[in-house]
C-alpha cells in the first residue's frame, strides 16, 4: 500500500488523549477509511495483486472486470447454466392504496409506507429482477419508473406485471454451449415512437450470441426512455439502433478479450423498420444533423466491417419488440424456452471488400458531384445498386 503524498492531520480523539498528552493532532501517513484517497488507495492495492501476482488481465471498458485463462477448468459435461432469482421473487409485494408495511430485501420492515413508497420500492425490486433475468418485465417497468405522481391505474398496470413475477418465480434464462467457430453477435433493435405517456419514445435491443446450429444464449438487453426528443419514427428507429450498437459493439470487444479470439466475433444487427434499413444500405441521408451524425457513425463502421451485416428482419421474430411495447412477444418467448434463434430475414446486406473497394474508387470518381451543403452524393451510387442486386 503507498503512503500519502499530502499532508493529512486528524484532531486526537478525547479516548486517546491519554495515549499522546502533549499533542492535538495526528499527521496520517497511510490512507484511512473516510478520506477521499482511500478508494483510490485501496482499488491500486488489490488491482495490482490481481494483475501482477494472480496474471489476471483487465477488460477494456470496466478496469474492475479481470479474467485469465485457466486450462485446467474443464466444463465439457456441463448442459448448460441456469439464471434464475426465485427467492427475491419472494420478497415481492403487491402496492397497496392504503399505507402498509413492507419488507425489504434484507428482511427489514417499514412501517405503514404510502401507497407512493410501496410504488417506487417493488417497481425498483422488480425492475432489478427483469435486468438480471427477466428481459420480458423490462418493459413494464421501465414504463412504470416513468410515473413521478402515481395513480391508480400506474399502481394496477405495475401490480399486474409484478404478479407475473410472483407466479413465474423459476423463470429466468438458461445459457447453452455455443460453437466459437460459428458464432456470431446478434444486436436486435427496436422503437417505439411517442408511445409514453409524456409523447417521447421509448427504446431498446436485445443482444444474442448464436452459432450455425441457431443455439443461442440472451447476453444483454436493455428498454429505456428516448431521452431525445424524436420528430419520426425513423429518428427513433436511429436512436434505438446506435443505442444496442453501442452496447453491442462492447460485448463484442469483451468477448474477443475474455475467450482469447483470434479474430473478432461477427456483428449482426437486426431491425423491424425498412426505413432505417434502407437509410443505412442504400447512402441515403436525413436532415436532421444530430441524426446524420449517428447515421454517418454506423455507416463508418458498417464500412469498416465493424458491423459484418445489417439485417431487416420480420417484426414477429424480432426479441426487441418485448423491450418497447407491453403486449407479449412470441420472439422473445420462444428465444427464452428453447434457446434456439429463428430470424424471419426480408432484407440483408453484408459488406465485403469487393464492395468497399468500389465505394472507395466510386467517391474518388465523384468528388466533382459532391453537394457541399448536404455532404452526400448526388448520384445513385454503384455500391447502392450492387447491394440491391443481391
Amino acid at each position: 500500500m503507498m503512503k500519502l503524498n499530502r499532508k493529512f492531520y486528524i484532531q486526537i480523539l478525547p479516548e486517546l488523549c491519554y495515549f499522546f498528552p502533549s499533542y492535538k493532532f495526528l499527521k496520517v501517513v497511510w490512507p484511512l477509511y473516510g478520506i477521499p484517497e482511500a478508494g483510490n488507495h485501496w482499488f491500486h492495492t488489490y488491482h495490482k495483486h490481481y494483475t501482477k501476482q494472480l496474471g489476471m488481465e483487465t477488460s477494456t471498458y470496466n478496469l474492475c472486470l479481470l479474467h485469465c485463462c485457466d486450462l485446467e477448468q474443464e466444463f465439457e459435461d456441463a448442459q448448460g447454466i441456469t439464471l434464475t432469482q426465485e427467492r427475491t421473487c419472494k420478497n415481492i409485494r403487491l402496492v397497496q392504496d392504503h399505507p402498509s408495511d413492507t419488507v425489504s430485501s434484507r428482511g427489514k420492515v417499514r412501517k405503514n409506507a404510502s401507497p407512493h413508497e410501496q410504488y417506487v420500492a417493488q417497481r425498483a425490486l422488480g425492475a432489478y429482477i427483469a435486468s438480471v433475468s427477466q428481459p420480458e418485465a423490462s418493459f413494464d417497468l421501465s414504463f412504470a419508473a416513468q410515473a413521478t405522481q402515481p395513480g391508480k391505474e400506474d399502481i394496477k398496470a405495475l401490480n399486474k406485471r409484478l404478479q407475473w413475477q410472483i407466479d413465474n418465480s423459476t423463470r429466468g434464462l438458461r445459457f447453452v454451449k455455443i460453437d466459437l467457430r460459428t458464432a456470431k453477435l446478434y444486436a436486435f433493435v427496436d422503437a417505439s415512437f411517442a408511445n409514453n405517456k409524456d409523447s417521447s419514445s421509448q427504446i431498446g435491443h436485445v443482444i444474442v450470441l448464436a452459432d450455425a446450429r441457431n443455439n443461442a444464449n440472451i447476453l444483454h438487453w436493455s428498454s429505456t426512455k428516448c431521452k431525445r426528443i424524436t420528430r419520426s419514427v425513423l429518428a427513433s428507429e436511429m436512436y434505438g439502433m446506435a443505442n444496442g450498437f453501442d452496447a453491442a459493439a462492447a460485448i463484442k470487444s469483451t468477448l474477443t478479450q475474455l475467450l482469447h479470439l483470434s479474430e473478432p466475433l461477427p456483428l449482426v444487427l437486426c431491425t423491424d423498420s425498412k426505413s432505417l434499413y434502407e437509410c443505412l444500405v442504400k447512402l441515403g441521408t436525413t436532415r436532421e444533423k444530430r441524426l446524420m451524425i449517428d447515421l454517418m457513425c454506423l455507416r463508418q463502421s458498417y464500412e469498416r466491417q465493424e458491423i459484418t451485416e445489417v439485417r431487416w428482419i420480420n417484426g414477429n421474430s424480432n426479441p426487441a419488440d418485448a423491450m418497447t411495447k407491453s403486449k407479449p412477444c412470441r420472439a422473445l418467448q420462444e428465444l427464452i424456452d428453447t434457446n434456439k434463434l429463428r430470424i424471419d430475414v426480408d432484407g440483408w446486406v453484408e459488406i465485403t471488400l469487393v464492395f468497399l473497394f468500389v465505394y472507395l474508387a466510386e467517391l474518388k470518381a465523384n468528388k466533382k458531384n459532391k453537394d457541399v451543403g448536404t455532404g452526400c452524393w448526388t448520384g445513385k451510387s454503384r455500391l447502392a445498386a450492387n447491394l440491391e442486386h443481391r
